[in-house]
């Protein structure tokens, strides 16, 4: 008998990607279900209103197997599987995964252990190490340190913020911990991001694409590209590691180039705020990722890939244009290619027209 399933989809984290992944969703017609984040969140004000099954009024999560029983049985629905979007929630459906599993509720992700070896910086920065990828210089102590530097937490569980960037001796915290943090030196060079689906039966898709503009302090990519640097070897090297590791599922790989090397920053084992771009370039990550959750994706609708392709979120430029990040890239560049970048933002698409607009006139 054909199970009635779904995709669970908690929005108000990582809405970019959420939406680049809905939109998937909709053109193969795949069923999911929207968690809101209360009555704010931004999925209210885009056309996919009307999948939001249930309001958060708290944006804990310790209610989420309630909520999500609750859909189940709204819906006639026998087995659900979650969106693993952001790090907060992925950690907490790896922990609870046999919970869920009992009520045929589906974390599609690997188990705790291989999980946090990824996603936490200290543990695959020294995974890295042996598989023979270069990584960042690790300062072992203050004497010896170059500035700027950067600040990275060794593990989710000790500090789940950002790295932070040190750009004086005075800029450290005043109780610097080093069982909770270590230093490793700041790359200045053109930033990456590699990308990959390992599926089930072994194989794998990656794709690439060049950071071009992005937030102060490491913070979202605004602009990028699609470009080729998953045709080299440092793709292959990266691949062959987490084939070796057994790994499933989607993952970032952030590097930026030095001295002709690719050298590691992070990797980020979930979906990553860029998605519109690889999405837009016909690559089929979540095609794969929706078929290894066991629904039907159809050929029809599979867009042609594009040469190069664009990603560009016009909100995501702070008040202080001064703080921006460029690459290889500056702003009179960016006043001369705005007309050809303003076609691929994100928002400014038939499904969230009305969110793009109601922001754009909060911004001015």
């Amino acid at each position: 008998m054909t199970k009635n399933k779904a995709i669970i989809i908690l929005s108000g984290y990582n809405p970019r990607a959420i939406l680049a992944f809905i939109r998937i969703c909709k053109r193969y017609s795949i069923p999911f279900y929207v968690i809101a984040n209360g009555n704010n969140d931004q999925i209210l004000r885009t056309l996919y209103y009307e999948n939001v099954a249930y309001i958060r009024e708290n944006p804990d999560l310790s209610n989420l197997l309630d909520i999500t029983i609750k859909i189940m049985l709204d819906n006639s629905l026998d087995e659900v599987f979650f969106l693993p979007s952001t790090e907060y929630l992925n950690r907490y459906l790896v922990e609870y995964h046999y919970t869920f599993q009992k009520y045929n509720i589906h974390v599609p992700l690997v188990d705790k252990k291989l999980y946090e070896r990824i996603s936490d910086k200290y543990s695959f920065r020294k995974l890295c190490l042996e598989n023979n990828i270069p990584v960042t210089k690790q300062y072992s102590g203050f004497t010896d340190i170059i500035f700027p530097c950067v600040l990275k937490p060794k593990n989710y569980r000790s500090y789940s913020g950002k790295p932070i960037v040190i750009k004086t001796k005075d800029d450290f915290p005043k109780e610097f911990d080093d069982n909770v943090w270590f230093i490793e030196e700041y790359i200045s060079g053109d930033s990456y991001y590699l990308l990959y689906y390992f599926k089930k039966d072994g194989t794998y898709l990656s794709f690439s694409q060049k950071n071009i503009i992005q937030q102060p302090n490491g913070g979202s990519v605004i602009f990028a590209c699609s470009t080729n640097l998953h045709y080299e070897v440092i793709c292959r090297k990266y691949a062959d590691l987490f084939q070796k590791e057994e790994f499933t599922g989607l993952v970032m790989i952030e590097i930026k180039e030095k001295d002709g090397q690719y050298i590691l920053i992070e990797a980020n084992p979930r979906l990553w705020g860029p998605s519109q771009l690889f999405v837009d370039a016909g690559i089929r990550f979540f095609e794969e990722y929706i078929t290894d959750m066991g629904f039907n994706v159809s050929d029809e609708g599979i867009n042609k890939q594009q040469s190069v392709t664009y990603y560009f979120w016009e909100g995501g430029f702070p008040q202080d244009l001064a703080d921006i990040r460029y690459y290889s890239y500056d702003e009179d560049s960016l006043i001369r290619d705005y007309s050809k970048i303003h076609k691929f933002e994100i928002y400014n698409r038939s499904d969230t027209k009305a969110l793009y607009e109601k922001n754009r006139c909060l911004n001015e």
